[in-house]
């Protein structure tokens, strides 16, 4: 075995056989601590990682998942189901904007037109 000029290690004789032996690859054992989820550091980085990749998530929505996620340790969730959320969403949607349309008659230089105006009201939550 020759070594590079700058390592300071002798020359060393390795008969072929004693060489092979004693460099021979390992065969794989795999590690018991080593978890199923790797090479992510966590089971959620896992989940969180086949989640979006099943929902084929773009780089906007992952940013926003992955910031969610991380306020789950400092807040706590309620949803636990679909219907929670949807039960929810039921209840937010009384509290949106209400909307309606009128006609308004405007007179300009040219001509009188009829406008559609377009007024957003707010509607009380109960």
């Amino acid at each position: 075995v020759e070594y590079h000029p700058n390592a300071g290690k002798p020359i060393v004789m390795v008969p072929f056989a004693e060489f092979s032996q004693g460099h021979a690859p390992k065969s794989y054992t795999s590690d018991p601590c080593m978890a199923l989820w790797y090479p992510f550091c966590t089971h959620l980085d896992f989940d969180l990682a086949e989640f979006i990749c099943g929902a084929a998530l773009n780089r906007e929505q992952t940013n926003f998942i992955l910031k969610l996620s991380r306020c789950f340790h400092t807040e706590e969730c309620t949803l636990e189901t679909y219907n929670n959320l949807e039960s929810t969403w039921q209840a937010a949607s009384h509290c949106m904007m209400m909307s309606h349309t009128k006609v308004v008659d405007m007179v300009t230089a040219d001509s009188a037109q009829l406008i559609n105006e377009l007024c957003a009201m707010p509607m009380q939550c109960r």
